[in-house]
């Protein structure tokens, strides 16, 4: 299944944008998951979005429709997803050098656990 595949059934399973009842909300929420989970373009989600307007009273006009899409590749994620990859892959990152070779940072672990007198490990 491809991502506009997957945006298609999303999209039958989000409930209509209704006038007076946050409809606003409820069409960026579904324009945010469009471009931001579904990783669409512009265009991509334009498309979703038309179909998804049918079942909105009253329907978004054209221009309507591509600001809330605009607004929402504007936006901020409204919750980071572990499976999602990042529009561009940031720079590399140089990695520090450890500061205690791995040996001494075991054997700092093994005299903490040795002296640790949590209640867990007291017999009653």
């Amino acid at each position: 299944m491809d991502r506009k595949s997957k945006a298609r059934a999303y999209l039958e399973t989000c409930p209509p944008a209704i006038s007076g009842q946050g409809g606003h909300n409820q069409t960026f929420k579904v324009a945010c998951a469009l471009v931001q989970r579904f990783l669409l373009s512009r265009e991509e989600a334009l498309e979703q979005l038309r179909m998804y307007n049918l079942r909105c009273e009253p329907p978004w006009s054209e221009k309507e429709l591509a600001h809330k899409v605009d607004d929402a590749l504007k936006a901020q994620p409204l919750r980071p997803s572990r499976h999602r990859l990042p529009r561009t892959l940031p720079e590399m990152i140089p990695i520090r050098p450890y500061k205690y070779p791995p040996s001494i940072v075991l054997k700092k672990i093994e005299r903490t656990r040795s002296t640790d007198t949590s209640p867990i490990d007291k017999e009653d």
